[in-house]
């Protein structure tokens, strides 16, 4: 994304695809799947795009639920990416304690975590669980009150249904989104 030559080449107009090809492969990445802190501005930045397109098509991204943002502090979640780019061993969970700590300290931050352990192969759980033990227990991660939310789009069993649901940090596990 930075290169000279490919910063020379024709540019895609704004549209959600090349924006979902770029988080995937954003310098901004940290070594924690799916966990990006960027925000509209920097992607606009980066791509030459007016930041209205961008705040669009991270919003056409968010209604296909293959994001969740925070638009302030800038965060931005892939909860898939986990599925996509497990850790092959302990020593990748315990390298990403320390990007964690750069990630802002709110409630994206604390329930991609636990989408996060959710979808850890069963062998790697004691690690997750040592490394992130801190993190896990708090019952208010991200809010000084202990009531913002994250708000997530589930579908039903046969797919027919969609609810706006609420999801409230607690100590028990979800195994996904």
């Amino acid at each position: 994304w930075n290169d000279d030559r490919f910063l020379d080449l024709s540019a895609p107009p704004p549209n959600a695809q090349t924006l979902w090809l770029y988080l995937l492969t954003t310098p901004h990445n940290t070594s924690i799947p799916g966990l990006i802190p960027v925000g509209t501005g920097a992607i606009s930045d980066d791509l030459a795009w007016d930041p209205k397109d961008v705040d669009r098509f991270l919003g056409e991204l968010e209604a296909a639920e293959m994001i969740q943002r925070s638009k302030r502090p800038a965060l931005i979640f892939l909860p898939n990416s986990i599925r996509h780019n497990p850790p092959k061993n302990p020593n990748q969970i315990k390298g990403w304690a320390n990007s964690f700590g750069t990630i802002p300290d709110i409630p994206l931050r604390h329930f991609s975590l636990r989408v996060l352990r959710g979808g850890l192969r069963p062998n790697l759980l004691p690690t997750f669980d040592r490394v992130f033990r801190s993190e896990l227990a708090r019952p208010d991660a991200g809010s000084k009150n202990g009531s913002k939310t994250v708000t997530k789009r589930f579908a039903d069993d046969t797919g027919n249904q969609e609810q706006e649901q609420e999801y409230i940090p607690t100590t028990k596990v979800e195994a996904q989104i």
